[in-house]
């Protein structure tokens, strides 16, 4: 069975949206982790383009007073690389030991969720020859 790919239309913080013809390949929604829901969160979308490109999709989602949102999208050519590059804790806002163990957690939470997210995605895969 053929899947058939979409547009796609993500708009992003700072930048004009993003369109492409594509699908989804692999995501991992944050808003639940370890068994409750979150105030702080990524989602994180993976896409292939009708081109053979990487898309990638990273959503930063907040219940906090004084936080925004933030939307990233980009076409990159090493998922792992960009994956690795993006700091998942550059929207927190706060002082002292609360944000600091808030960005512990948000950095651990986005590590497991880019695991989750290469796990069924074999082109990602880093190849030792």
């Amino acid at each position: 069975m053929e899947v058939r790919n979409e547009e796609v239309r993500i708009e992003r913080t700072g930048k004009p949206a993003l369109r492409f013809d594509g699908q989804v390949v692999a995501q991992s929604n944050g808003h639940w982790a370890g068994g409750r829901e979150q105030n702080r969160w990524h989602d994180l979308r993976l896409y292939r383009t009708d081109g053979g490109q990487w898309v990638l999709h990273i959503e930063y989602s907040t219940y906090w007073e004084g936080e925004l949102e933030h939307v990233w999208a980009e076409q990159v050519a090493d998922v792992r690389q960009a994956l690795a590059s993006y700091d998942p804790c550059q929207v927190l806002v706060g002082a002292g030991a609360s944000i600091e163990k808030a960005k512990h957690w948000v950095a651990r939470r986005y590590d497991e969720q880019v695991r989750e997210l290469l796990s069924g995605v074999r082109d990602a895969d880093e190849v030792i020859k």
